[in-house]
């Protein structure tokens, strides 16, 4: 909820900063009503998320990983590196609730944005084996120190953004993946990159069958 709070907040503050300056510009007035309508969305999203947080199932904490990460990479295409996916061609059905999904690997790709040059690279690649998948998102940016990732990179609210960020993104990730069952493994090395492992237990064929079958229901 801090997360996308802070998103559009910072959406906001950027339309109320450029006002004065650009109010008179009719392509100002159309990226103002885009960043409004963005935010009112994301808003909308989280309320209802809020109101049936109580009424979850199992059945609601399955995600297709592999539209996901197509959301991921259209989402942080805006920056440089784009992050390269070598996607499956079917579904590939998680024990995570999608817009949880949806959060972590954002997040994990905007840090690796943020500390990659535009030249560089972020690799997202999969394996899967054992009632389990592996998602790794590599990158070529400035890397950790091995007391920064033991001493403070997973301590909430401790942030090398300053005031641009909470400090909670890679403690929340972390917990979120925890939360299914799953765990996230960190390697880096100073000046030559990070890479991010996400290990989440796989949605059984059972329970994916259940959520396909409920959802040609609904649409019937």
């Amino acid at each position: 909820l801090m997360h996308d709070l802070k998103n559009v907040i910072a959406q906001q503050e950027l339309v109320i900063s450029n006002a004065q300056r650009f109010r008179d510009r009719p392509g100002f007035i159309d990226d103002v009503i885009l960043t409004i309508k963005s935010g009112v969305e994301r808003m909308k999203k989280v309320l209802e998320q809020l109101r049936s947080a109580d009424r979850r199932e199992t059945l609601a904490h399955r995600a297709d990983l592999t539209k996901v990460l197509m959301e991921v990479r259209s989402h942080c295409a805006d920056r440089m590196p784009v992050p390269d996916m070598k996607l499956p061609g079917e579904p590939v059905w998680v024990a995570m609730e999608r817009d949880q999904l949806v959060s972590v690997l954002t997040h994990l790709i905007r840090n690796a944005q943020d500390a990659t040059p535009g030249d560089g690279r972020i690799d997202v690649r999969l394996a899967h084996g054992d009632g389990r998948l592996n998602l790794t998102i590599a990158d070529t940016g400035c890397g950790m120190d091995h007391v920064f990732i033991r001493d403070r990179l997973f301590r909430p609210f401790d942030s090398t953004k300053g005031t641009k960020g909470m400090g909670i993104g890679a403690y929340q990730a972390r917990e979120m993946v925890r939360a299914v069952g799953g765990n996230v493994e960190v390697e880096s090395t100073p000046g030559e990159g990070a890479a991010f492992t996400l290990t989440i237990p796989l949605a059984s064929a059972e329970s994916t069958a259940e959520l396909l079958a409920s959802r040609a229901g609904g649409a019937e």
